[in-house]
């Protein structure tokens, strides 16, 4: 009996034993699970270390084309340079550092129709417009590209096309495609009579080459208008002398007119343009039917044929007030036999200008 419980008391013992042992046998398991064991000893060789790897650079954004949209208020209210008006364009067709009026004035270039399109191909779009200047009864006009620059400057891209030689009126631009620009054009302008069935008609394409535009496949010619003839005109200076009987300055200029063809002129006008005011004296005049108009003007006597030439002699009188010098402009034009004008096949040599000065 005494051995039985001795027993009996071992084993409970070693029950409690082991009771108590696991549980921290356990969370030392669990507690080497949660926290790492301290760093090996360093060796007598350092391990290399092993540089960090780059962060990748994404490629540089190359920098936005310039927005050249341009709305009609801004292109108004900025100042611009313009490309060279056409042959025999007065001081008023100014280039540099022009303000366009927005309506038809003789005094400035003066800004007409405005589109929008990728006018050179740079996935953007560009500003073409339509300007022109009128020191006459035609406008002298041209088609002009507008973009902007990185800062957001108005800066002028090229000259599409410009009146001047046979192209008489610019009527329509638009831009086709890019780096192209379309523009319809004709032989003379509707003024003064001049029905517009009688005006041929074209549509040309021009292509932005990179440094400027560059009329590409035909037409590159008017091939003749059956109602149009090609008049030119020469002058000399006015050469003025003071008369002491009125006090005025007299001269006489010499006016040649020829008719190139093709067809006959039955009436040809000759109309001076002064910036001060003149009076017509001497025979000269007496080679005009009829009253000579304000201007001057002329109406030579009977039809110039093709192939004719005229002369005539003008005296002009001035007063003898400064200034003694300066620039008058002579202007040939063609008309039918009921006074509707005549197209003219190159309109460059109708008009020139010449001086008059003091002896």
């Amino acid at each position: 009996m005494r051995r039985r419980r001795q027993v009996t008391a071992a084993t409970l013992a070693a029950v409690a034993v082991v009771l108590v042992v696991a549980p921290v046998a356990g969370f030392a398991a669990l507690s080497r699970d949660s926290h790492p064991g301290p760093a090996p000893a360093e060796s007598g060789s350092p391990t290399p270390s092993v540089p960090p790897t780059p962060t990748a650079t994404p490629p540089a954004t190359p920098s936005a084309v310039p927005d050249g949209r341009i709305s009609r208020a801004q292109l108004l209210a900025a100042t611009v340079t313009l490309p060279r008006w056409q042959s025999g364009a007065p001081a008023s067709c100014l280039t540099k550092n022009v303000r366009l009026a927005g309506s038809k004035t003789s005094s400035k270039p003066w800004l007409g129709a405005v589109i929008h399109g990728d006018a050179d191909g740079d996935g953007a779009e560009e500003t073409v417009a339509t300007l022109a200047c009128s020191p006459g009864n035609t406008d002298m006009q041209q088609v002009v590209v507008f973009d902007r620059d990185k800062a957001g400057r108005i800066v002028t891209l090229g000259q599409v096309v410009r009146t001047g030689d046979e192209i008489g009126w610019l009527i329509e631009a638009a831009v086709s495609g890019p780096r192209t620009v379309r523009v319809q054009v004709g032989d003379v302008q509707p003024c003064c009579d001049v029905d517009e069935e009688q005006i041929q008609k074209q549509t040309r394409t021009y292509v932005w080459n990179g440094t400027g535009f560059q009329q590409t496949g035909w037409p590159t010619a008017f091939t003749g208008n059956p109602n149009s003839t090609d008049l030119s005109v020469e002058v000399t200076d006015l050469v003025l002398t003071p008369n002491a009987a009125d006090g005025r300055l007299h001269g006489t200029i010499t006016v040649n007119v020829r008719n190139l063809g093709p067809q006959d002129a039955e009436r040809v006008d000759v109309t001076f343009g002064f910036d001060r005011e003149v009076r017509h004296e001497g025979t000269g005049w007496d080679t005009c039917q009829g009253e000579v108009e304000p201007g001057p003007r002329c109406q030579l006597f009977g039809i110039v044929h093709a192939g004719e030439r005229r002369t005539c002699v003008f005296e002009f009188s001035m007063e003898a007030t400064a200034p003694f010098n300066g620039t008058a402009t002579v202007q040939v034009s063609g008309m039918n036999a009921v006074g509707t004008f005549v197209p003219d096949l190159a309109k460059a040599n109708n008009r020139l200008s010449f001086d008059y000065r003091r002896k």
